[in-house]
This record gives C-alpha cells, sequence and structure tokens, in this order.
C-alpha cells in the first residue's frame, strides 16, 4: 500500500460513515461542521480505521488530538501506519 492508496481508504471511511453525505470528501473537509460527526461518531471512526488498517490508535479518552479535518484523520493514519508497522518506505511517498 502506498501513500495514495492509504488517503483513498481513509477518504472512503469517512465517507461512508459521515452522517451528512457529501458528494466528495476532500482533505479540507471538516468533520464535525461539514460531515456532521459527533464526538460518538468519531469515536466509531477511529475503531472502524483501526480494523480498516489494523492500527492501534493510542488514544486515550483523556488525550487531547488535533483533529479537524479529513486531512488530519489521513495524516494520523499515515504516522501510526509508519510507526506501528514500519512502513515507511510504501506509506509516505518522498517528493523526488
Amino acid at each position: 500500500m502506498n501513500e495514495r492508496e492509504a488517503r483513498e481508504r481513509v477518504r472512503a471511511v469517512v465517507a461512508a460513515l459521515a452522517p451528512l453525505r457529501s458528494d466528495e470528501v476532500e482533505r479540507a473537509s471538516l468533520l464535525v461542521l461539514d460531515l456532521g460527526f459527533d464526538s460518538l461518531g468519531l469515536w466509531e471512526l477511529v475503531a472502524t480505521l483501526e480494523r480498516e488498517f489494523g492500527l492501534i490508535a493510542e488514544l486515550e479518552e483523556s488525550d487531547e488530538v488535533d483533529v479537524e479535518t479529513v486531512g488530519d484523520v489521513e495524516e494520523r493514519v499515515l504516522d501510526l501506519l509508519v510507526k506501528q508497522r514500519g512502513l515507511e518506505g510504501n506509506v509516505r511517498e518522498t517528493a523526488d
């Protein structure tokens, strides 16, 4: 899996779970304002992404995480993929 594929999978999960359906989920889409997620919906999103990518989110209820947009979610998933699976070369595409 490369970075583009991972980002596409994240967007597909977000789109499938978004309470407010949008024709196109973009990096800049706000999870709460644009897509209608509430706190329970965000926890469901985390759990679904954990299953989809085989990750451990490493989040506790008391943790404050700055995740407001779909792009933020993509970055968090990519960071976890690299950290937990050692997929630096396969996930993070380098700019040439």
